[in-house]
């Protein structure tokens, strides 16, 4: 069953470059949970079955010109009290491969990260919308936002691979939840080469954007 859940995982992870494509849309977020049990013995097997196959996706994206990248769940807690918590997190990022750390909208603010990043020389993927909720800005055009996307910037390998992320709040620019849309961006962002929208509207929400904000922008 488990190896029927990776094939089909794996035909329908291969159609996402191209309908990304279609929609003009140049990166894809791949689902953290897309091949079930691939940090645990059980699919490490069955992951390597169809490592060709994923190579071959890679490629196909590459050639397309879409970036490919996935996030942890929620459940992974580098620094949880409990060593079990940890040595699980530690699993599941080796399955994800190349590490880079957020900021987050509650307990690391984007200057505590980006000092992490700096010494662990690892990239660090700024998020606006955490990093208004966090110090509870009033909007997307502080100061700071410009600042950490330029300094997260230098902390990629190149520069032209920097990712940020984007979210607006559901009811508030401090709401935590996300929104179905996009209505807020920062004027930084222009600059930023990859931006990872985080909206419940998905494509939806892309394509405001691609109308509304990244025209003005050409």
């Amino acid at each position: 069953m488990l190896r029927e859940i990776y094939a089909a995982n794996l035909a329908t992870l291969a159609r996402a470059p191209g309908f990304c494509i279609q929609l003009g849309i140049r990166l894809y977020r791949i689902p953290s949970g897309i091949f079930p049990f691939a940090d645990d013995p059980t699919g490490v097997p069955l992951l390597e079955e169809i490592e060709n196959g994923l190579a071959t996706i890679g490629r196909g994206a590459d050639a397309l010109g879409v970036c490919l990248v996935m996030h942890p769940n929620q459940f992974v807690v580098l620094n949880s009290e409990s060593g079990a918590v940890v040595a699980n997190s530690l699993r599941i990022l080796a399955m994800h491969g190349r590490i880079a750390l957020e900021n987050d909208e509650s307990r690391y603010d984007a200057e505590e990260i980006l000092a992490i990043c700096k010494d662990a020389g690892v990239p660090m993927v700024f998020d606006a919308h955490h990093h208004v909720c966090f110090r509870q800005l009033d909007s997307y055009e502080h100061p700071s936002i410009a600042e950490f996307t330029a300094a997260a910037a230098r902390t990629w390998p190149d520069p032209a691979w920097q990712l940020v992320h984007i979210a607006n709040g559901r009811d508030a620019l401090t709401d935590r939840r996300h929104a179905d849309d996009i209505t807020v961006m920062p004027s930084a962002y222009a600059r930023a080469p990859w931006i990872e929208v985080e909206a419940k509207g998905k494509e939806q929400a892309i394509a405001r954007l691609q109308r509304e904000w990244l025209v003005n922008l050409r």
